[in-house]
């Protein structure tokens, strides 16, 4: 079958479409979560002072723990780029076949 109908319309995707919505909506998914994630546990704000008890040391981990996460969602977000790309060279492949 070289097209999907939604129920209720007349509106036919074609197999390429479908993909290509799947895999940005998975991706968009994806990225959403992960921000939630990063933003959740990113500590105090820049704007706020800290507290009296607070020592440079901790303030150096919190730091470095900060730029860690950021190296990781920058990696999750590479290799998510590079999966929904080979995806859409499938889907693109594909859809040539059909149309052929």
């Amino acid at each position: 079958m070289d097209s999907f109908e939604t129920l209720g319309s007349s509106t036919k995707l074609t197999f390429y479409d479908y993909c290509l919505s799947w895999e940005q909506k998975k991706e968009s998914e994806d990225i959403s979560n992960m921000m939630d994630d990063f933003y959740r546990g990113a500590g105090s704000s820049l704007l706020e002072e800290p507290e009296s008890s607070m020592v440079f040391m901790d303030l150096h981990r919190q730091d470095e723990d900060h730029i860690r996460k950021i190296k990781e969602f920058q990696d999750y977000f590479d290799m998510a780029s590079e999966i929904t790309h080979e995806k859409l060279r499938i889907c693109t492949k594909l859809a040539r076949k059909d149309s052929l």
